[in-house]
């Protein structure tokens, strides 16, 4: 078999594979010959005469089949073998190559219009004389942003902020109000009408629209309470106190303390804590000048504690802080229960910031879900005509990167 038939029936053969991605027509001689890409291809061995026939059927562009038939050696067909492989391969690679290339055409048209290329490199100054952009001020050019390039009426009014873009501004913008407008009424209504099933999450939203009147607010309280209350054999707090007595002092921090003699607070562990001896006979010696029945009773009921050293570990800056521990049904290397914290108030010791600083508290550790807080829900905990089911605990999402600490 000639060098010239099997260079032919190779081109033939690499056409054939290419023709797969490119849907290509391929000239062969004077005839015009369609390769069919499911055509068949086969070697038959010619025992007596010692070659290879090798046969290929093709379809011309009428779409009549014509078959191929030549003479092959042995070392003309391994040839052919390896160069089909090759074909393979390479046809292969185009559908890849031609898939990324589809891709990055999309990536381009989106990348185009994300960040089109408004602002020119290059303007005219008021002379007409060409420019670097905004290289002074004969050739200023208004810098737009990303927001701006997303939306042509604002690009337009804020290049030229001539009478007709302003106004074509100002419509589309009027335009963009009203739909913010419907958004927040479907938020509303959709809120309304479904209440804690549409908005499972703690919310101040109220159903009547009488502002003098924060039922909401009252509501959301009595629920805090009782969750709090619920969870006292859990809950504690650490009041850190000594490291700021000027501000302790004018915020009457020693005396307000008996606001935790109240519920949810008086059947929990409360601890306090100051830095040194110093500070606790300071601080015991104004107590002592305090004639409030509840704040010697709290004074009466609560040790105070020295230790620098939990000072250091919860990181308590400014005195009075608050730190709230939860323990956790969790058993440690030490066969305890683990404990979590978190300081909930820095600055001051109204029960106000404490409760609300606990309940965010136990949302952030998955211990309360914030839809249990639904006004909804609130709100009939506290008609005693009404089932409200009480806040469902759980432990199983507690964050784990906080140390406990002894304060015994």
């Amino acid at each position: 078999m000639s060098v010239k038939k099997i260079s032919t029936i190779l081109a033939l053969s690499l056409t054939l594979s290419l023709t797969a991605a490119t849907a290509a027509v391929v000239d062969r001689s004077s005839d015009t010959i369609k390769l069919s890409y499911e055509s068949s291809e086969a070697f038959e061995y010619d025992a007596a005469n010692g070659w290879w026939w090798y046969k290929q059927e093709v379809e011309d562009k009428n779409g009549k089949k014509h078959k191929i038939k030549e003479r092959m050696s042995t070392k003309e067909k391994l040839k052919h073998e390896n160069q089909s492989k090759l074909i393979k391969a390479i046809s292969a690679q185009t559908k890849v190559i031609k898939k990324q290339s589809k891709d990055m055409e999309i990536v381009k048209e989106r990348l185009e219009y994300a960040y089109p290329n408004i602002t020119p490199i290059y303007s005219k100054d008021r002379n007409g004389k060409k420019c670097l952009t905004n290289s002074s001020e004969e050739c200023f050019v208004f810098p737009l942003q990303a927001e701006a390039q997303h939306v042509p009426v604002l690009a337009g009014w804020l290049s030229d902020p001539s009478p007709t873009n302003s106004k074509k501004w100002l419509r589309w913008e009027a335009k963009y109000f009203n739909h913010l407008q419907k958004i927040s009424l479907g938020n509303r209504f959709a809120f309304l009408n479904g209440g804690p099933s549409a908005y499972p999450t703690d919310t101040t939203f109220v159903y009547n629209d009488n502002l003098s009147l924060p039922m909401s607010e009252r509501v959301k309280k009595t629920r805090e309470t009782n969750i709090i209350d619920s969870l006292k054999d859990k809950l504690g707090i650490i009041i850190f106190l000594g490291g700021n007595t000027l501000l302790e002092e004018s915020l009457s921090a020693y005396k307000k303390v008996y606001q935790l003699t109240e519920s949810p607070w008086k059947d929990m562990n409360i601890t306090v804590v100051v830095p040194s001896e110093k500070m606790k006979k300071f601080i015991t010696d104004k107590v002592k000048n305090i004639h409030v029945k509840k704040t010697q009773k709290f004074w009466d009921n609560h040790k105070i504690l020295v230790k620098p050293e939990a000072f250091k570990h919860f990181n308590v800056i400014i005195t009075p802080s608050i730190i709230s521990t939860y323990k956790t049904d969790k058993i440690n290397e030490k066969n305890e229960n683990q404990i979590i914290w978190q300081n909930v108030s820095v600055g001051t010791t109204g029960v106000e910031k404490i409760r609300g600083g606990i309940m965010k508290f136990l949302v952030y550790n998955d211990i309360i879900q914030p839809g249990e807080m639904a006004t909804a829900i609130n709100a009939a905990s506290q008609q005693k005509n009404m089932e409200t089911n009480d806040a469902t605990v759980r432990e199983d999402k507690i964050y784990e990167d906080t140390n406990s600490f002894n304060i015994k």
